[in-house]
């Protein structure tokens, strides 16, 4: 089983993944994880490879984190060739495995 938390910046989305991660599932290996900053002083658990993924994505769109004016068509989603093989790869090593976006 995956998740994946979606949400703005600053919406609860680390609150989230922490709790699902305390309820036993995988986020991935401390080293991914982004650190505690002033803005969440007990972590993001936001993973660093999630965040390229994301980026990405925006970039391939004409978009960055803090604006989506350049996307266009909103049913038109794009992955970069590394983006198509993120997914499986990433939540191998668990049954249980969770990615959060809180751009």
């Amino acid at each position: 089983m995956q998740f994946i938390v979606l949400g703005m910046h600053r919406s609860g989305t680390s609150m989230l993944t922490r709790l699902i991660n305390l309820a036993g599932a995988y986020v991935g290996p401390e080293h991914l994880l982004l650190a505690p900053h002033e803005e969440n002083p007990k972590g993001f658990w936001e993973r660093r490879d999630t965040i390229m993924v994301n980026e990405a994505i925006l970039q391939l769109h004409g978009c960055a984190w803090y604006s989506a004016a350049g996307w266009g068509d909103a049913t038109t989603v794009g992955f970069s060739p590394a983006g198509y093989h993120f997914f499986g790869p990433v939540g191998a090593s668990s049954p249980v495995a969770t990615w959060m976006v809180g751009r």
